[in-house]
């Protein structure tokens, strides 16, 4: 099985909730490639092709650019995922009792 293949065989087995269906989170990248495309990039975070081009215009999302192509290093993706990730802070404050 090629690379491609193997990506597309992971990508069938996600249910609605981002899940591989053995429960192997998606969020481990071990299975993608050291270097992803804008359309395998699109299939992993469920963002259209377009918009992906669009940030790499804006400079928003990390790339490496060969000649005419583009590419997206997955270790830069996760961690540009990671700095943007929102974790809301507790109203009451941690240790805070309710009254």
């Amino acid at each position: 099985m090629n690379r491609g293949s193997e990506y597309s065989q992971m990508r069938r087995n996600i249910n609605p909730n981002g899940v591989v269906n053995d429960n192997t989170p998606l969020a481990n990248f071990d299975a993608l490639p050291e270097f992803l495309t804008a359309k395998e990039l699109e299939e992993f975070l469920r963002i259209d092709v377009k918009t992906i081009y669009r940030y790499v215009q804006l400079g928003l999302i990390p790339y490496v650019r060969m000649q005419s192509n583009v590419r997206f290093s997955k270790h830069q993706v996760e961690r540009w995922l990671r700095e943007r990730n929102y974790q809301p802070q507790p109203i009451f404050g941690e240790g805070a009792k309710r009254q």
